[in-house]
C-alpha cells in the first residue's frame, strides 16, 4: 500500500486542515501496526513446539467467614505458538480457607496441604480454558486472604515466556463482631462508675452494637450483680430478665440460625459458669473421662469436646463444683439441649451434635418465641434495669453477652463492667487545685517572658473526697500583663472557657467528677504591655496638621502627674470615631486607657467590642500617606466604609490576615485612648512600648459541689 503526500494530490494543508490531520493519522496508524507485527514475527521462535500460556485469577473483593468462596482461573494458550499439552495449574489456597470442589472444566490430580494440582489437558494455540475452585472460608482466615495460581505444562514444547504464568488475587474477609458497653446512671449522665450509699437506687444499661459483617441472633446477655447489690423486680426494659441468684440473663432475637436438632449424641459445648465466686470446675463423662478441669471466674465461658471413641460426650455429663456434684446434663439427644438450657449454676451457650451439627436454641418463653428478627449491621440493642445498693465496698458489675452469626452460625463474644462505689458513714467533699506554667522544659511554678510572648498554663483539679463533684467550676484570674489567648482544652479535648471578662476565664462543667478524679486544663496567654497610666484626667488638645501630616492630629498632652508611661508634650494621634466631632486647639479634659486593657470596654463604653488588635497592627504596619492609615483605621474602628486607595486596602487586608491577636513588642508603638466624654470624639494617641518588669502571679481557684451530700 502506498501512501500519497497531501501535496502529491493537489490539496494545501492550510485549506485542508482537516483532512491534514486525518491523513497523518492514519498514516502513522499504519505504520505503528506494521511496526508492531514485524516485532511479533521477529520474536517468534523457529521451532513449532514453543507455546505462550498465561494465567489470570479472579475472585469477589469480600467474603464472609462461613460462606463459600468461588475463584475463577482462566489460562490461555498464545495464537502465535504451537498448542501445548498436558497443562497443569498449581493453586495455592490461602490458610482459613477449606477445598470444597472444583467444576467439570478442570480435573483434580492431587494435593499436599493447601496446594492443588488441577489438569487442563491440552490448549490448542489461540484458545483458552477457565474453570472455578469453590472453598469454604473458615473463621480462622485472615483479614485478606491471598490466593496464587501457577500455569505450566508437563511436556511438549518450551515456554518462551514465562512471566505470565502466575497470577494473584486478594480478598477481605469479613466476620462478626459486636461492641459491649455497661454504664450506670452518675446524676446527670450515663458513667462507668457512680459513687452511692446503702438504700439508694442505681440504674444500669446495657449495650449490644453490631459491628461486623452478619446479622446477629441468641444474644444471651448475663449480668452478674456485685454483692452490695440487688435486682429490683420489674424494673428491666424491655423485659424481665431469667434470674438465679446473683445472675440475670435476657436473650434476644431467639432464632434457629443454621442449626439442626440433636442427633448421635453431643460432640461439643461451651458452658457459662453462673456460680458467686471463682471455682474449681471438672466436667466427667459417665465412663469417667474427665474433658475439662480448670478454674472458672462467675460469669467465665468454656468449652470441652467429647472424648468417647466416637468423639461424643455419651449419654450424660457429671459437672464436680470444687470437687462435689453440682448437677448433670443429658448429652444423648434423648431429652432437650441446646442453648438457653440452664443446669444448676451452668448455662448452655453453644454445642454441637454428632449428625446434628450445630445444636439450636432451646425455645425460651422469658424471652419470647423464635422469630425473624435480628441485629442487623450497626444496630443496637439496649438492657436497662434498677438495683437497690444494700452494703458497703467497692462493686464491680459485669456483664457477659455472646451472640450468634445468622449466616456463619460463629459464636462471639464480649463484656463489659460498671463500678458501684458505696460509701459508708459521713460524705466528705474536697477538692485540691494546683496551676503550673510551661516553661520550655517543663511544667513549674514560674517562667520568664517578654512582652509578645505566648505562654502556656496548666490547670489541675483533683477529687480528694469520698464523693463525686458536680457543678465544677474553674475560673482563673490573669495578671495584668497577659492576655488570653484561647488554644483551650479539658482532658486534652479542645474547648473553649464558659465566659471571659477582662483577665477572669471561668469553665463551668456539668460532668461530674469521681472521687480520686482529675480535671486538667490547658490554654495560652499572650504577654501585652504592661503600662500605668495617669488614674485622673489630663489636658488635651488636637489640631489638624494639615496635608503634610504625619497624622490626623497632633496631640498634646498637659498636666500629667510624674512617674507615668505618656508626659507632657506632642504625641501623633488618629480618629476613631467618625459618629461625634472634637473641638481643634481647645482644652479637652481625658481620660487615657491602654488598647490592651482587659477591662478597657467596662471602663469605656465608647472603646467597647472594636478590633483594637487590629489597630495597633495597622500603626507598625503602615503603607501610603496618613490619608491611607487613617481610613484603614476607620474600616476597623469609627464606622467607616472600604476606602478605594489601594494603599489603604492594602492595609485593612493586611491586618485581617495577619493581625488577629497581634501583640507590639518593645520599640514597636501601641495605642493609648483618650476619652474625653461620650458626646466627644474619642481619638488615640501612639506610645512606645518598654518591656515589663516585675513579678506577676497568675491564679485559679476551683469549686464543686457534691453530688449527695
Amino acid at each position: 500500500m502506498k501512501i500519497k503526500k497531501i501535496d502529491e494530490i493537489g490539496l494545501s494543508p492550510k485549506k485542508w486542515r482537516g483532512h491534514h490531520r486525518k491523513l497523518s493519522t492514519v498514516s502513522v496508524s499504519f505504520i505503528l501496526l506494521a511496526s508492531m507485527f514485524t516485532v511479533v514475527l521477529m520474536s517468534m521462535p523457529a521451532s513449532a513446539c514453543h507455546f505462550d500460556l498465561s494465567i489470570t485469577k479472579t475472585a469477589p473483593a469480600e467474603v464472609t467467614v462461613g460462606d463459600e468462596l468461588v475463584y475463577t482461573i482462566k489460562v490461555s494458550n498464545s495464537p502465535w505458538g504451537s498448542h501445548a499439552e498436558n497443562v497443569t495449574v498449581k493453586d495455592i489456597l490461602p490458610d482459613g480457607v477449606s477445598y470444597k470442589s472444583v467444576d467439570h472444566d478442570a480435573d483434580l490430580l492431587w494435593h499436599s496441604g493447601n496446594t492443588y494440582y488441577f489438569s487442563l489437558g491440552k490448549i490448542i494455540s489461540g484458545h483458552s480454558k477457565t474453570f472455578q475452585v469453590t472453598v469454604e472460608v473458615l473463621p480462622s482466615a485472615a483479614d485478606v486472604i491471598t490466593n496464587t495460581a501457577i500455569v505450566y505444562s508437563w511436556e511438549g514444547g518450551n515456554e518462551w515466556n514465562p512471566d505470565n504464568n502466575e497470577d494473584s488475587c486478594d480478598t477481605v474477609v469479613l466476620r462478626p463482631h459486636m461492641e459491649v458497653n455497661k454504664s450506670v446512671w452518675n446524676v446527670t449522665h450515663w458513667d462507668d462508675s457512680v459513687h452511692s450509699h446503702i438504700g439508694d437506687t442505681v440504674h444500669f444499661n446495657i449495650s449490644v452494637h453490631n459491628t461486623g459483617s452478619e446479622d446477629l441472633i441468641n444474644i444471651n446477655i448475663t449480668d452478674t450483680l456485685p454483692p452490695c447489690l440487688e435486682y429490683i423486680s420489674g424494673s428491666a426494659m424491655p423485659f424481665e430478665p431469667v434470674q438465679w441468684n446473683s445472675h440475670l440473663t435476657w436473650v434476644l432475637f431467639p432464632n434457629s440460625c443454621d442449626c439442626g436438632e440433636c442427633d448421635g449424641k453431643v460432640t461439643n459445648l461451651t458452658l457459662q459458669y453462673n456460680g458467686d465466686y471463682a471455682s474449681l470446675i471438672r466436667v466427667e463423662q459417665k465412663d469417667g473421662i474427665i474433658v475439662f478441669n480448670d478454674t472458672v471466674a462467675p460469669g467465665g465461658q468454656f468449652s470441652f469436646d467429647g472424648a468417647d471413641d466416637k468423639g461424643t460426650l455419651g449419654v450424660e455429663i457429671s459437672i464436680f463444683v470444687d470437687n462435689a456434684l453440682h448437677t448433670k446434663i443429658h448429652t444423648s439427644c434423648s431429652q432437650p439441649i441446646g442453648p438457653g438450657l440452664v443446669s444448676g449454676d451452668f448455662l448452655v451457650i453453644d454445642g454441637y451434635s454428632r449428625n446434628g451439627g450445630k445444636l439450636c436454641p432451646l425455645p425460651c418463653v422469658e424471652c419470647g418465641d423464635e422469630t425473624d428478627e435480628m441485629l442487623t449491621y450497626d444496630e443496637w440493642a439496649y438492657i436497662e434495669f434498677d438495683a437497690l445498693v444494700v452494703s458497703c465496698g467497692t462493686n464491680v458489675n459485669t456483664v457477659d453477652v455472646s451472640a450468634v452469626a445468622k449466616h456463619s452460625c460463629t459464636t462471639i463474644y464480649g463484656e463489659d463492667s460498671a463500678t458501684v462505689y458505696v460509701v459508708c458513714g459521713n460524705f466528705n467533699p474536697d477538692i485540691e487545685t494546683k496551676k503550673t506554667v510551661w516553661n520550655n522544659n517543663d511544667w513549674g511554678e514560674s517562667t520568664g517572658a517578654n512582652v509578645g510572648d505566648t505562654v502556656r498554663f496548666n490547670v489541675s483539679v483533683h477529687n480528694t473526697g469520698n464523693e463525686s463533684l458536680t457543678n465544677i467550676n474553674i475560673t482563673d484570674y490573669l495578671p495584668p500583663c497577659l492576655q488570653y489567648a484561647h488554644n483551650a482544652t479539658v482532658n486534652d479535648l479542645s474547648q473553649e472557657p464558659t465566659t471571659v471578662w477582662g483577665n477572669n476565664i471561668t469553665w463551668l462543667l456539668g460532668d461530674s467528677l469521681a472521687p480520686d478524679g482529675w480535671l486538667y486544663i490547658e490554654f495560652d496567654a499572650t504577654v501585652i504591655p504592661e503600662i500605668e497610666l495617669p488614674p485622673t484626667p489630663v489636658t488635651m488638645v488636637v489640631i489638624n496638621p494639615g496635608v503634610q501630616g504625619p497624622s490626623y492630629f497632633d496631640t498634646t498632652l498637659s498636666n500629667v502627674p510624674e512617674g507615668y508611661y505618656v508626659t507632657n508634650g506632642s504625641y501623633v494621634g488618629w480618629c476613631v470615631d467618625l459618629g461625634n466631632s472634637i473641638e481643634k486647639n481647645h482644652p479637652h479634659q481625658a481620660t487615657l486607657y491602654s488598647s490592651y486593657d482587659p477591662y478597657l470596654a467596662a471602663k469605656c463604653p465608647s472603646a467597647e467590642d472594636d478590633d483594637w488588635d487590629m489597630v495597633n497592627y495597622i500603626l507598625n504596619h503602615k503603607q501610603g500617606t496618613w490619608e491611607d492609615v487613617q481610613d484603614a483605621i476607620w474600616w476597623y474602628i469609627g464606622g467607616g466604609g472600604m476606602p478605594s486607595n489601594p494603599d489603604a486596602q492594602a492595609m485593612i487586608w493586611d491586618a485581617y490576615y495577619n493581625g488577629e491577636g497581634f501583640v507590639p513588642v518593645p520599640g514597636e508603638i501601641m495605642a493609648v485612648v483618650c476619652y474625653v466624654d461620650d458626646e466627644t470624639q474619642l481619638t488615640i494617641i501612639e506610645v512606645e512600648v518598654t518591656p515589663n518588669h516585675g513579678t506577676n502571679i497568675s491564679n485559679v481557684n476551683a469549686t464543686g459541689t457534691g453530688v449527695f451530700s
